[in-house]
C-alpha cells in the first residue's frame, strides 16, 4: 500500500472516530436512565417496604441495574462497541424491570415522580442504544486499524 493511500485510509478512520449524534443520544439518555434508575431505587429502600420479602429486592435490583447502565453509558459515549452491545441488552431489561415497578409501585399506592419518569426515560434507552450500534461498531474497528498501525491515541 501506498503512503498516500494509506494516509487517506488513517485519515478515514480518524474522522470515523468521532462521536456520532446517535451515540451521544444513546449515552445521554441511558446515563439518565441509569441515574434516576438508581435513585428511583434508593428512594424505596430507604422510606417503604412491602410485606412480601420478594418484593423488597426489586428496588435493589432497580438500583444495580442502573449503576452497570450509568457506567455502560458512559463506555458509550467513547464509541466502546462492546458496551454499547451490552447497554443495548441492558436497556431492554432496566425498562422491563422500571415498568414492572411502575405497576407495583402504583397499586400499592407509592407513587413517586421518579418512577414516573424512569418509564419513558429507560424505554428510550432500549431503543436509542441499537441504533447507535452501527455508528460504535465502525469507530471500534477505525480504532482497531489505527493502533494495528501504529497510530496509538490514547483510547
Amino acid at each position: 500500500m501506498t503512503d498516500s493511500s494509506q494516509q487517506t485510509e488513517q485519515e478515514r478512520d480518524l474522522a470515523e472516530l468521532q462521536v456520532r449524534g446517535t451515540t451521544k443520544a444513546a449515552a445521554a439518555v441511558g446515563g439518565m436512565s441509569g441515574a434516576i434508575a438508581v435513585l428511583t431505587g434508593l428512594q424505596f429502600t430507604t422510606s417503604a417496604s412491602f410485606h412480601e420479602p420478594l418484593y423488597n429486592v426489586v428496588p435493589w435490583a432497580l438500583s444495580g441495574l442502573g449503576a452497570v447502565q450509568l457506567g455502560l453509558s458512559l463506555m458509550v459515549l467513547r464509541n466502546h462497541f462492546p458496551a454499547n452491545v451490552a447497554a443495548s441488552v441492558l436497556g431492554v431489561m432496566v425498562a422491563c424491570v422500571a415498568l414492572g415497578w411502575a405497576v407495583l409501585a402504583s397499586t400499592s399506592g407509592f407513587v413517586t415522580a421518579f418512577t414516573l419518569l424512569e418509564v419513558p426515560l429507560a424505554g428510550s434507552a432500549a431503543i436509542l442504544a441499537p441504533l447507535a450500534l452501527g455508528a460504535t461498531r465502525r469507530a471500534w474497528q477505525a480504532k482497531k486499524r489505527l493502533s494495528d498501525a501504529g497510530l496509538e491515541l490514547g483510547f
